[in-house]
C-alpha cells in the first residue's frame, strides 16, 4: 500500500525507488460493516482474473453479485481496479462487469 503524503504515521513507511509504502495496514469497525464484503471484492477480482483464460463465450464472467439493496446499483456492473508499481511505473488495472458479460477493461 502506498503511503499518504502527511508526515502523521512516518515510522510506517518504507522509502525505495518506486516510492514510500507502507510496513503495515489494517481494517477495523464495529460488526456488520463491511469489512468482509472488501475481502470477498477483491478475492472474486482476482479469481475473475485467474479464470479468464478459461472462459468460453456463454460461460460466466465470474460470482460478481451486485449491491442489490440499492435500486440503481443492482442491475448495473460490478468494478474492480488495482494500482501497481512495476520497475519505476504504476499502472492502473481494472474492469467492470456482470455475471455473465465483461462490460470494460483498462489498463
Amino acid at each position: 500500500m502506498e503511503a499518504a503524503t502527511d508526515k502523521v504515521y512516518i515510522n510506517n513507511g518504507i522509502e525505495s525507488e518506486e516510492g514510500r509504502f507502507l510496513k503495515s495496514a489494517m481494517i477495523f469497525g464495529a460488526n456488520a460493516l463491511g469489512k468482509l464484503n472488501l475481502f470477498n471484492a477483491i478475492t472474486t477480482a482476482l479469481i475473475t482474473i485467474r479464470n479468464s483464460v478459461y472462459r468460453q463465450p456463454g460461460m460466466m464472467v465470474g460470482n460478481i453479485i451486485p449491491y442489490i439493496f440499492d435500486v440503481e446499483t443492482k442491475n448495473k456492473p460490478s468494478s474492480f481496479e488495482f494500482v501497481f508499481i512495476y520497475k519505476d511505473k504504476k499502472f492502473v488495472y481494472g474492469f467492470s462487469a456482470t455475471k455473465m458479460n465483461v462490460i470494460a477493461e483498462y489498463l
